[in-house]
This record gives structure tokens, C-alpha cells and sequence, in this order.
């Protein structure tokens, strides 16, 4: 007799989030940060490195990066970044959603299931 292995449902929860699944995450984070306001951004508003997210929190300018776990800046990102910061902006590149808890202070509530 020979046994039978179950299936996963879903392989989908041990994959990686796509670009897109994370951006979509975090502006769901963003939208209760108080003080604020954030977009996201398609394509570059014909401005070579403008970053995925931009914003505003507390008076601060705040663009954001969103890579996946082995993604690279680009050299015009990096460049955009370091601008922003030296400008007294917040600009960083972002691999999650507790990457972006860490810059804002603010926790998610986690849902019992």
C-alpha cells in the first residue's frame, strides 16, 4: 500500500514577495503613519531616479526605495538618496515592511488568527 503525501495549498506564503506585493504592503503601512501623506510612484515623472515612494511626514520629505531581498541600487538611486538626505530629507531603500516600522516609530498591530 502505498502512502499519500498531502499537497501545500499554496507554495505562494513561502515565496518572496514580489516588488510589487512589498510596495503594495508598505503604502497599506503608510496610510496610518499621523502627520503624513505618501504616493506611489509610476515611473520616473521625467526625473531619472526618482524612487518608488515619496511623501511627506511631519514637515520631512520622504522618498523611498523598495527592493527585494537581493536587489541593487541603481547608480542614479544611490545618487537620489544621498540628495535627499543631504537636503535634510528622509531617503532610504527598503527591503520590508519592519525596515519602514524603523524609520516612522509606528508598529503594525498584529492580527490573531
Amino acid at each position: 500500500m502505498s502512502k499519500v503525501i498531502p499537497r501545500l495549498k499554496s507554495l505562494k506564503s513561502l515565496k518572496e514577495p514580489t516588488e510589487a506585493e512589498l510596495t503594495k504592503q508598505i503604502i497599506d503601512y503608510l496610510k496610518y503613519i499621523p502627520d503624513s501623506t505618501f504616493k506611489k510612484i509610476r515611473g520616473s515623472m521625467g526625473m531619472k531616479g526618482i524612487l518608488d515612494i515619496i511623501g511627506c511626514w511631519q514637515g520631512r520629505y520622504i522618498e523611498l526605495e523598495i527592493k527585494r531581498k537581493r536587489g541593487r541600487l541603481k547608480q542614479h538611486q544611490l545618487q537620489r538618496i544621498l540628495e535627499i538626505q543631504r537636503a535634510g530629507g528622509i531617503s532610504k531603500m527598503v527591503r520590508s515592511v519592519e525596515e519602514v516600522e524603523k524609520i516612522f516609530g509606528y508598529k503594525r498591530l498584529k492580527v490573531r488568527g
